[in-house]
């Protein structure tokens, strides 16, 4: 604001607006004020300004956005989207991770047009019970948090483990539709969710740390040590951040330190299950348990040098035996955390526990003693990843426009790739730095560099097992890599208006007139082979009077890769840009996992702002979304079976399997004269010439 201002607000200094008297306003008042003029509506509204300190605050505060992101700016578009968004999934349809059942019939119609095979190719809208701030993706699952801090998961945490949809919750293997996890009320609000391969990792608002590897389990984790969480006698010894890598959890607490967990003993989980009331709960299949279990965790060494202890670990992120640290003052670390091998002349035993259901089945006291003593000796430890931080390294990379001012401010992780990125502080996107690695790398590893996706403001990199997503500052959604069953949501080229469309599946259908007149020369011309001497259709050499086989039209089949970062489109939008719909979709946050995408985004006609009242958050008419199965719904299905039941079991009564077969339809025994009447007249019964 500018003393020249008319009114006298904008002649307080700014920093008094921040951080007093704006966060007092209720943002309904805020929108009004925004509206009084020009300069109130870009000091509250416009990307880089002031102002967004106060968005950013109040997403955290309103609606339990997560604290830990890259988003740097484009506060106040992100809170007026948060009330009205929504979450749409793609990717490979198994295991229920879409949220809809694997066999074709329980897909809606409009979502069953885009199914391909076991792939649905582009984003598609998922109705949840809930309004989501935040998205995660497992192996096999999605996680949502929730405005009021509730978690909605959809999948399953183990895919591979068979059970019914009657299977108890505790059991990893069962498959659920979108739904409120049951131990909301034990575990409460929760302020940062993190999923694995197979495992949940929550952290609570009150400090506490939970994991999940069934569903109707939510197991607060506790180090044996005491050394931290809330049973830690330090300060410095709370919780402050939470991520899960392939099979492993981590922990970084308010002091800098790193402790890692893989997996939890099973026989004192159901022993613990069961002092929780497990074995009481009226329905096993929809109710879980809440309990509290004591870990062993292993704390990792601390960072070398360069850092210091002026420049504690801001941000940590795990891969499959990888984990890395990113520090304050933007310093990459990586360690290696998978097995240690005994030394030589010792047995060589599987890095989990055998036939100890006391000990983690991922691994066993023993192989986290010897990494523990690798990293006092110094055998293993952190590795300073020079080229992917070092500005004077980074601005060497061929396609890299590194500044003086350009640091590295966050990290991602997922199997055996990693990302670090610079997200810059205004809402310019020049500057901004993508580095891609793989798991191995070491202080001598070069970066990948993707000219595309350099300098445009890349805030989030999710990684799939052989895919990845990143997201803008301005709401757009680029995919790479292999297409794992339409992870990467740019379609097929069986289906029109996708980026993998073919031009024959991107053609407009004709009209009626053109049709008829099409239809009139297809049919006047054989769409047979024509012989060398006239019209006539060619003859089968070996049957005469047959006309040989059409030939089969080509299969039309996706890429097995995109090399280059692509556009996702959204329902409506169209390649050059536009829409059809007259809606655009901002994307503010994404998830990647296995062979299957999500993201969270609003759409809205136009630029969306704090005073914006286009912003929708129903789907259109012909938008196709997956909805939750209705309790009506569930309920007349559940009496139908049951009537279907009581009918067969009427029917058949006690009779054996000979008397089933009555219900597969007409069954006749011996020859078809058996019981005709003398003389092969009709019978009086029937009607027919004998009787069955």
């Amino acid at each position: 604001m500018t003393a020249a201002s008319p009114d006298r607000l904008s002649q307080l200094p700014v920093d008094l607006l921040t951080d007093s008297l704006l966060p007092a306003v209720a943002p309904r008042d805020l929108a009004s004020l925004s509206r009084t003029n020009r300069q109130w509506h870009r000091f509250l509204t416009a990307e880089g300004s002031a102002a967004e300190i106060v968005w950013q605050r109040r997403a955290a505060r309103d609606f339990r956005f997560p604290v830990h992101t890259a988003r740097r700016t484009g506060w106040c578009k992100v809170y007026a989207s948060l009330s009205v968004s929504a979450a749409s999934v793609w990717g490979q349809t198994t295991n229920g991770r879409l949220g809809f059942p694997s066999h074709r019939q329980g897909i809606p119609p409009s979502v069953r047009s885009l199914v391909i095979g076991d792939a649905l190719p582009v984003p598609t809208r998922i109705e949840l019970p809930v309004s989501p701030v935040s998205l995660v993706a497992g192996g096999w699952s999605f996680h949502v948090l929730g405005a009021d801090g509730e978690v909605v998961s959809w999948g399953q945490l183990n895919g591979g483990v068979f059970a019914g949809d009657q299977a108890p919750l505790s059991n990893e293997g069962r498959v659920v539709r979108p739904m409120v996890l049951p131990q909301t009320g034990e575990v409460g609000p929760v302020a940062q969710l993190e999923a694995g391969r197979g495992h949940v990792v929550l952290l609570g608002e009150d400090g506490r740390v939970w994991e999940m590897r069934a569903f109707g389990r939510a197991v607060e984790v506790r180090d044996e040590s005491r050394r931290w969480g809330t049973l830690s006698q330090s300060a410095a010894g709370q919780a402050s951040m939470v991520q899960a890598g392939w099979d492993c959890s981590a922990v970084l607490t308010t002091g800098g330190d790193v402790h890692v967990w893989w997996g939890l003993p099973p026989a004192a989980c159901d022993e613990a299950a069961d002092a929780a009331g497990e074995g009481g709960l009226d329905e096993p299949a929809t109710e879980g348990v809440a309990f509290p279990l004591d870990v062993d965790t292993v704390q990792l060494p601390p960072l070398p040098a360069p850092a210091s202890a002026d420049d504690p670990i801001s941000l940590i992120s795990c891969g499959d035996d990888f984990i890395l640290a990113l520090t304050k003052a933007g310093k990459l670390f990586h360690l290696d955390l998978s097995p240690v091998p005994p030394a030589p002349g010792q047995r060589r035993v599987p890095p989990g526990a055998v036939n100890d259901p006391y000990d983690s089945p991922i691994r066993s006291r023993e192989s986290r003693s010897r990494l523990e003593a690798a990293f006092l000796s110094g055998a293993r430890a952190w590795t300073y990843l020079r080229r992917f931080c070092d500005m004077g390294e980074v601005a060497r990379l061929e396609g890299v426009n590194a500044t003086g001012e350009t640091r590295i401010t966050h990290v991602s992780a997922h199997f055996e790739s990693f990302a670090a990125y610079s997200v810059p502080s205004t809402s310019d996107p020049a500057g901004s730095v993508v580095l891609l690695g793989r798991k191995g790398y070491d202080a001598q590893s070069k970066p990948v560099v993707m000219p595309e996706l350099q300098d445009i403001g890349v805030i989030k990199i999710a990684h799939g097992d052989y895919h990845n997503l990143a997201l803008t500052s301005s709401g757009h959604l680029l995919s790479w890599g292999a297409y794992s069953a339409g992870a990467l949501g740019l379609g097929h080229p069986q289906l029109a208006n996708t980026p993998l469309s073919s031009p024959a599946a991107n053609a407009a259908p004709p009209s009626s007139a053109a049709a008829q007149e099409q239809s009139g020369r297809s049919s006047a011309r054989a769409p047979y082979p024509m012989s060398q001497f006239g019209d006539a259709p060619l003859q089968h050499p070996l049957f005469p009077g047959f006309l040989p086989a059409r030939p089969a039209t080509p299969v039309q089949r996706p890429p097995d890769r995109v090399e280059k970062p692509t556009r996702v489109r959204f329902h409506g939008e169209l390649a050059g840009g536009g829409s059809e719909t007259g809606r655009s979709t901002f994307v503010y946050a994404v998830a990647a996992s296995g062979w299957h995408s999500g993201c969270l985004s609003v759409s809205s006609s136009t630029s969306t702002s704090a005073s914006s009242s286009s912003t929708e958050a129903s789907p259109l008419k012909d938008e196709p979304i997956i909805r939750l199965p209705r309790r009506t719904e569930a309920a007349e299905q559940e009496m139908a079976d049951l009537a279907r039941a009581a009918d067969e079991e009427a029917l058949n009564g006690s009779r054996g399997w000979m008397g089933r077969l009555g219900t597969l339809g007409p069954f006749r025994a011996g020859f078809a004269g058996r019981g005709a009447a003398r003389g092969g007249g009709l019978t009086r019964d029937t009607g027919r010439g004998g009787q069955m």
